[in-house]
């Protein structure tokens, strides 16, 4: 039993890193490695990129766009392809997509952020879980491996 409950857990971060991946590579962030591990009986996992700005108020739409989505696709991606998801749980990167939606909202950009991420990651849902269980094998993906894994990606 607890060998299942764990790959249960690595296949929900695989799945969390793999949709913050798509997000950035769909709004052109170069995603540079991708990485899941295990502490203990929980699995966590990271996503890194180049360097993103912040949502300035001279930030261009497509800016916070990408950042706000990049925030909530790991959440969105359990959602679709993990559910039903702990109580609480992603809660922070949550947060910061709300604040990269309010920020937008006082610039006059009046996205649904959810359904946005949504429509991204289900149009990319192939991609995603090649990702996912490329992931799920070798626990860190990066340079000419993680490229072509990324390579069919679209907005």
């Amino acid at each position: 039993m607890k060998v299942k409950h764990i790959t249960f857990h690595r296949r929900r971060a695989a799945i969390h890193e793999a949709g913050h991946a798509i997000s950035h590579a769909a709004h052109g962030i170069r995603v540079k490695s991708v990485s899941i591990q295990q502490t203990g009986p929980h699995w966590e996992g990271w996503t890194a990129t180049e360097w993103q700005p912040g949502i300035t108020p001279d930030s261009l739409p497509e800016t916070d766009l990408a950042l706000a989505c990049g925030h909530l696709s790991g959440h969105v991606s359990e959602q679709i392809h993990a559910a039903p998801l702990p109580p609480a749980s992603n809660i922070e990167e949550i947060a910061h997509a709300m604040a990269c939606q309010e920020a937008m909202a006082a610039k006059g950009q009046d996205v649904d952020l959810q359904g946005y991420a949504w429509a991204l990651l289900e149009k990319n849902r192939a991609a995603l879980l090649r990702l996912a269980d490329n992931l799920m094998l070798s626990r860190k993906l990066s340079g000419s491996r993680l490229r072509f894994l990324l390579r069919e990606v679209s907005r």
